[in-house]
């Protein structure tokens, strides 16, 4: 079958149809060479050289009597015979056909890596010959095509220049950079470490060693990722992060390779540090789109280790934002083989922490359906889901789970530690979101009511870990990430509401874990200004201290959490104290704050709390009482766009204001 199609793709351009003499223009017809080929009418504007069709595709307008058909139909300076040889390399070039369409995938992927062939696919110049004719005719001339590729190329080099160019005038001078570097930039280790989790890779390059080659490089992803770090240790440096955005980002032919893939993720990362999840996720699931258009997601045992670290990073960054903020994860784990790899000693760390990890990221992703699932969560799905955790904590040695008392002198065993505590605390937030449903009091059943303790002691377990994460070591916190402090506010306000109707030894040394959360928020807020720690701070003693003015309920709103309800019983109220309390009072306490003993001897007598159930991102807009405007439903009465707000915003602008 093959030979016959060779016999006829030969025949077509070698045989007796290549001798038959074309026919000649009438006197006085004006046409040219491609509106002839296109067997189109030629078409010449007044006093215009060029005609309608050929300026309009842009190509060179050559008239028939200049052109190479007017010497062909006189004396073909190449006649088109066939001989033995010719016909033999046109028979092989037609057989290699099918293998050319099966490779489509692989050259695909790899012109995405290549900026001059990143419109390859959308339209073909027309003083080129459609792919089929250039296979089989041998006498096609490549150099026009030559040409134009070096053409490309010479353009794609001025445009990395002009970008690497951009982005020095935006940094500072080297020794400036390394001075706020080496002052400011412990968080690149755990940084490092956090994204070769999945797959151990090379070894960990230093910051300073980076930034030294770095400056100097001529490729605009590195130059960015050097940026990104410089704006993330000088912990002010948003005009930097958008400008990468713009340039590195948002130009496919420079993300899709694996510089700008490592600047994706440390871009994302760094959102997720300053207290921005939601441009976080919007990054990561760019970064799924173009990691899959890469073929990133079809991992296989012989893939390098970076394209595996880089996907497993991106996975994880978008499931951990996704579950924060309530929205739909990018990717199905249906594509991924989770299957646990085989002939490994699993006893060694190195083997069984990428193992745990990825079960928390699949579980994370069944949560993250579960909870945003239209209708009222099923509570079967909910014990099935932490029974999967169960098994996931029974799969690693007990010991693991241990938190010293006292911090590791070594810089390399704090590392190790940090690493774990993070594991721990997305292990523990994932549980905590389980049972996030069933922290009301209405749910009274003893079924449910196990779920609430279960949602209560996750939530335990990870303001632990926030406290040592957040322990000093050379006057800065071991972990700095704003994002995760937020999570680990959160657990503290779960620990109010499920000690609010319960008595014990328990409550007390849960109050005693709020207060040091609230100390860690005061000294965020005193040392940097963080306004995202002083609103945390702010709202748990809202909601740890007894209201001071008399009322029946208030109801406090906390963005990606839902709304937290605090009773006051009436026998309660304080003769004279007829002053209206606003529905949703301001995270500004105008009382002092009280010690954990006072809180103690008040809780449960004075007031309680009740959760009024998880609101994801999607209606924060209802939560903060936004009923838009006739001309943009996405814009908020105080002109803000609801999309763009995060947590490291001012809370109180999204409160309602009423007289009190």
């Amino acid at each position: 079958m093959e030979g016959s199609l060779a016999d006829l793709g030969v025949s077509l351009i070698s045989g007796d149809m290549s001798h038959r003499p074309r026919k000649r223009m009438r006197k006085g017809t004006r046409s040219c060479t491609e509106c002839r080929r296109r067997k189109i009418r030629c078409i010449f504007p007044p006093s215009s050289s060029v005609c309608s069709h050929c300026s309009a595709r842009g190509s060179t307008c050559i008239d028939q009597n200049d052109g190479p058909d007017a010497t062909e139909n006189v004396s073909p300076t190449r006649p088109r015979t066939s001989t033995p040889s010719s016909t033999s390399r046109r028979r092989t070039r037609v057989q290699s056909l099918p293998r050319i369409s099966s490779r489509q995938g692989d050259l695909t992927a790899r012109h995405t890596l290549v900026p001059d062939e990143e419109t390859s696919d959308i339209e073909t110049p027309s003083d080129h010959p459609p792919p089929l004719v250039a296979i089989l005719d041998d006498t096609h001339d490549n150099t026009s095509m030559r040409s134009t590729r070096g053409t490309r190329i010479n353009d794609a080099a001025a445009h990395k220049a002009k970008i690497c160019g951009t982005l020095r005038s935006a940094l500072p001078s080297y020794d400036e950079i390394t001075v706020t570097l080496a002052k400011n930039g412990s968080w690149w280790d755990s940084f490092r470490q956090k994204t070769r989790a999945i797959s151990q890779s090379e070894p960990l390059e230093p910051l300073l060693s980076f930034a030294a080659h770095a400056y100097t490089s001529t490729s605009p992803a590195e130059l960015a990722i050097l940026a990104v770090a410089y704006a993330r240790s000088l912990g002010q440096g948003h005009k930097i992060f958008t400008l990468v955005d713009s340039l590195i980002i948002g130009d496919f032919s420079l993300a899709a390779s694996l510089d700008g893939m490592e600047c994706l993720v440390l871009l994302a990362k760094t959102y997720t540090d300053i207290g921005q999840p939601r441009r976080a996720w919007f990054t990561w699931r760019k970064g799924l789109a173009i990691a899959q258009m890469m073929g990133m997601h079809r991992l296989s045992p012989t893939a390098p280790p970076t394209r595996q670290r880089i996907w497993w990073a991106i996975y994880h960054g978008d499931r951990f934002t996704s579950l924060l903020l309530g929205l739909p994860h990018g990717f199905s784990d249906a594509l991924l083989d989770t299957s646990e790899p085989k002939d490994v000693n699993l006893d060694s760390p190195e083997v069984w922490i990428p193992i745990f990890i990825h079960r928390c990221a699949v579980t994370a992703g069944e949560v993250i359906n579960y909870l945003i699932s239209p209708g009222k969560p099923s509570f079967a799905k909910a014990m099935s889901l932490d029974e999967e955790m169960d098994n996931i904590y029974s799969s690693v040695p007990s010991s693991w789970w241990d938190i010293p008392d006292k911090l590791p002198s070594s810089r390399i065993e704090l590392n190790s530690l940090v690493d774990r505590l993070l594991i721990h605390f997305f292990f523990f937030h994932i549980r905590m979101y389980i049972h996030l449903p069933y922290l009301k009091q209405s749910s009274s059943s003893a079924s449910q009511e196990v779920a609430r303790l279960a949602c209560t002691d996750a939530a335990r377990q990870l303001v632990k870990c926030f406290l040592v994460l957040h322990a000093e070591v050379n006057g800065a916190s071991l972990f700095d990430c704003k994002t995760s402090d937020f999570v680990a506010f959160t657990a503290a306000v779960v620990l109010l509401i499920g000690n609010s109707d319960s008595g014990g030894s328990a409550r007390s040394g849960d109050l005693q874990l709020v207060t040091d959360a609230e100390k860690i928020f005061q000294v965020s807020e005193e040392d940097s200004g963080c306004k995202m720690a002083a609103q945390c701070r702010k709202a748990l003693v809202l909601l740890s201290n007894p209201p001071q003015y008399g009322g029946s309920t208030q109801e406090i709103p906390i963005p990606y959490f839902g709304k937290v309800v605090r009773r006051v019983p009436i026998q309660n109220f304080r003769a004279g104290d007829d002053r209206p309390v606003s529905g949703y009072p301001q995270l500004t306490p105008s009382t002092t704050e009280a010690s954990s003993s006072d809180v103690q001897s008040t809780w449960g007598s004075a007031y309680s709390l009740d959760y009024m159930g998880f609101t994801p991102a999607l209606a924060m807009d209802e939560v903060w009482g936004f009923v838009g405007n006739s001309d943009d439903d996405t814009m908020s009465p105080f002109g803000l766009d609801v999309g763009m707000l995060d947590i490291d915003q001012d809370w109180n602008l999204f409160l309602p204001f009423t007289d009190t």
